[in-house]
């Protein structure tokens, strides 16, 4: 058989067009195959996000169907559509395909609906307040693979969080509101004792459950990262020296709570990780920023003071120079808006320094009692281009802005301004021309001026919007606008 050298030149061209053809068919051969592999068709859809492709999807083939089905099933899952199965076992078939399940209040009322259904894959389940939401008819969401649980309220019990705690061994977000007085401090303890993996645990309206032994012991988890205790727990000075004892909140990274300020101050240097937090104040308070600022990673403050409190610009300022990360500030009291804590050592001046140290910062919120004036404003909106929600309070009158200058606020979507002094009368639509050239992107506006004005205002940015188009109700649109009328 001759060499290759020795065969004439085409010859070996033709040999090497006959293995490029087989070539490309081998690989059109390859593609095709891929295409029938559920994992490809798979990794395919999961970039698909609309549901309209996904539905073409349905139509493609058995294969594609199967897989499109799933997709729109494991995240996108309608009780609805659930239920209208009269077919049993269709009915499971989709079942299994959820990871993912929410139910509104009116929604509730189906769990024993489905009861006879198994959620083999379901990874999360959140449902709002219902008396429906009692524990006997909520076992069937108890799976292996749940991870977070939330229930804004109904009758769950000890009993039930022990078969939590069975069922769910992967089990690392709870919410849980208002049990109905059915959850105990020994039942809850026993849980937390039993589920080391969970690390986003919130109470809100679990009056009595949540005791300093519970606190102690949520203290002393080395993996809690996110901790909400809405209800009628108060860190109190007299636990600070027992919580000490322990090696606290290591990797505490979010907290909401009610505290006594001293014994927040006190806690304060065990957070140094925290990232959040909103802190409501019992009792009178100054310096308390002071001690917030220990916490350098916080991106995120809502601080509620009681009524008497002092906040000092100093105690602003070293907030301001250590959380450079910050994105969200909120300072006021549990009345809205608030004219007893005290804020009217700040001047603009001050406003302007925190603007500088904080360009990126999005909501800012300053609803203390305060002598700001638009200069205050005007720093902000220079400063802060990313701002999207402000209150602010002072002697602060808009009409001094011109149209002729650059817009301040970009990005802004909603502006409170309270004025503690009597502002001149002034016509909505000039207030609104000057508000459309400055906040562009303005949804919602409100002042303690005139609350007629703020409706007016209101009104016209949904007309702006294209709410009226609609043919909405003008009671409705009201709804819209903020309205917190000053005292």
């Amino acid at each position: 058989m001759p060499s290759l050298l020795s065969c004439p030149l085409q010859d070996c061209i033709g040999v090497h067009s006959i293995y490029l053809a087989d070539l490309h068919e081998i690989m059109l051969s390859a593609e095709t195959q891929a295409l029938k592999l559920p994992e490809i068709v798979a990794a395919i859809l999961s970039h698909l996000e609309d549901v309209p492709s996904l539905y073409v999807c349905l139509r493609l083939s058995k294969l594609w169907a199967e897989e499109a089905s799933t997709c729109l099933w494991r995240d996108r899952s309608s009780l609805q559509a659930l239920l209208a199965l009269q077919n049993r076992n269709r009915r499971q078939y989709y079942a299994n395909k959820i990871k993912v399940l929410y139910f509104a209040s009116d929604e509730c009322k189906n769990h024993r609906a489905l009861s006879t259904l198994q959620f083999p894959r379901l990874a999360a389940i959140t449902m709002d307040a219902s008396d429906d939401n009692a524990d006997t008819d909520l076992l069937q969401y108890l799976q292996p693979r749940l991870t977070r649980f939330e229930c804004y309220g109904g009758p769950i019990s000890d009993d039930f969080l022990m078969q939590l705690h069975a069922q769910c061994p992967r089990l690392d977000t709870v919410l849980i509101d208002n049990p109905r007085n059915q959850i105990t401090p020994s039942g809850l303890l026993r849980f937390l004792s039993s589920t080391p993996l969970i690390s986003d645990f919130c109470t809100w309206g679990m009056d009595g459950a949540v005791t300093d032994e519970v606190v102690l012991h949520l203290a002393d988890r080395p993996l809690l990262k996110k901790l909400s205790l809405r209800n009628e727990f108060i860190f109190r000075r007299s636990l600070i020296p027992r919580i000490e004892e322990l090696s606290p909140f290591q990797q505490l990274i979010m907290l909401e709570c009610k505290a006594e300020w001293q014994a927040f101050r006190e806690l304060s240097p065990h957070l140094t990780k925290l990232e959040m937090l909103q802190l409501e104040l019992l009792d009178p308070s100054y310096k308390i920023l002071s001690a917030i600022s220990r916490c350098v990673n916080l991106t995120k403050i809502e601080v509620e003071f009681a009524s008497g409190s002092l906040c000092l610009p100093a105690d602003l300022m070293m907030v301001v120079e250590k959380c450079k990360q910050l994105r969200h500030l909120e300072l006021g009291g549990i009345i809205e808006p608030t004219m007893d804590v005290d804020g009217r050592s700040f001047i603009d001046e001050h406003i302007k320094t925190l603007a500088l140290s904080l360009p990126y910062l999005q909501i800012f919120n300053f609803n203390l009692r305060s002598s700001l004036t638009m200069k205050a404003l005007q720093y902000l909106g220079r400063h802060c281009v990313n701002l999207k929600y402000c209150l602010i309070t002072g002697s602060i009158d808009i009409l001094v802005l011109s149209e002729t200058d650059s817009p301040l606020f970009p990005c802004l979507e909603s502006l409170e301004i309270y004025s503690l002094i009597d502002s001149k009368p002034s016509p909505a639509r000039r207030i609104l021309t000057i508000l459309h050239h400055h906040v562009p992107l303005l949804e919602t506006f409100a002042s303690g001026s005139d609350h007629r004005i703020d409706s007016t205002i209101g009104l016209l940015l949904a007309e702006r919007r294209g709410d009226l188009a609609q043919d909405l109700d003008p009671q409705e649109l009201l709804t819209k606008v903020i309205y917190n009328p000053v005292p």
